[in-house]
C-alpha cells in the first residue's frame, strides 16, 4: 500500500521544479530579470548584453536566486561566456550550491590569473573553505560550469574537466542557488550567461562519458 501512494520516479521528475536565467530584459544595475536576484555580499554584478558581468573593483561579489528547488538533490549550471584580463590580472567565477549563506555552500570554481588557471570543487561551512577536488587546466571563454549535489555525492564540472565526484555530508537541506565572481582591477572582468537550477530528477548526471557530449547536452 505505501508503494501505491508513492509518486513514481517518473512522476517525481515531471513535478520537480526548473529555473533558468537569460538575462535579456535589457540592461540594468540588478541581475533580476527573469528570475528574482539577491545580492548577499557586494552590489557590484550587473546586467550587461542579455548577460550577468561583473566588472573588476578588487572584492568579491556573490548572488543568490530567489527561487528553491523541491529537494537538495540540485544541478546548477551556466556558461562562462567571456573574460577579459590584464597582464597581472585575476578574475574568478563560481557557481554556487545548497547555498545557505556565503558562509555555507558547496561551489564550482574557475580562477584564472597569469601564472595559474585552476578549477577547484570546494565547500564553505561556517566560513572556513575546503578544497574537495582540484586540477590545473584551461578555461576558456564559453565554457560550462555545472554543480551537482545528490545526497553526499558532490560533483562539479568545467570545460571538458570533471571535479569528483566526492562524499561529503557537510551542507544538506538547503535549496537555493546562485553565482558569485571576483576581478581585481578596473579594466578586468567575467560575463556570465544562461544560468539555470532544477531539481536532479529533471536531468541526466554528467560523469566523464557526458563530458563529451555539447555543452548544451
Amino acid at each position: 500500500l505505501g508503494g501505491l501512494l508513492s509518486p513514481s520516479p517518473a512522476l517525481r521528475a515531471l513535478a520537480a521544479k526548473i529555473y533558468s536565467e537569460t538575462w535579456s530584459t535589457g540592461n540594468s544595475a540588478s541581475l533580476t530579470s527573469d528570475l528574482t536576484w539577491v545580492e548577499d555580499f557586494g552590489t557590484n554584478w550587473e546586467l550587461s548584453g542579455n548577460r550577468a558581468r561583473l566588472e573588476g573593483n578588487g572584492s568579491f561579489n556573490a548572488v543568490h536566486a530567489d527561487h528553491q528547488t523541491d529537494t537538495d538533490d540540485q544541478l546548477v549550471s551556466a556558461t562562462l561566456a567571456t573574460f577579459t584580463r590584464d597582464a597581472t590580472g585575476q578574475v574568478v567565477c563560481s557557481l554556487l550550491g545548497r547555498f545557505t549563506d556565503i558562509d555555507n555552500l558547496y561551489q564550482v570554481q574557475a580562477n584564472i590569473s597569469p601564472t595559474w588557471t585552476i578549477k577547484a570543487l570546494e565547500k564553505w561551512v561556517a566560513g572556513s573553505g575546503t578544497t574537495l577536488a582540484t586540477t590545473s587546466s584551461t578555461t576558456t571563454p564559453g565554457d560550462v560550469l555545472r554543480l551537482s549535489m545528490v545526497d553526499s555525492s558532490i560533483e562539479g564540472f568545467i570545460g571538458g574537466t570533471l571535479l569528483g565526484p566526492v562524499t561529503d555530508t557537510a551542507i544538506s537541506g538547503v535549496r537555493y542557488a546562485g553565482l558569485s565572481g571576483y576581478s581585481d582591477h578596473a579594466a578586468n572582468r567575467i560575463e556570465v550567461d544562461s544560468w539555470s537550477l532544477r531539481d536532479y530528477a529533471q536531468a541526466a548526471p554528467f560523469t566523464v562519458r557526458q563530458s563529451t557530449l555539447r555543452d548544451g547536452d
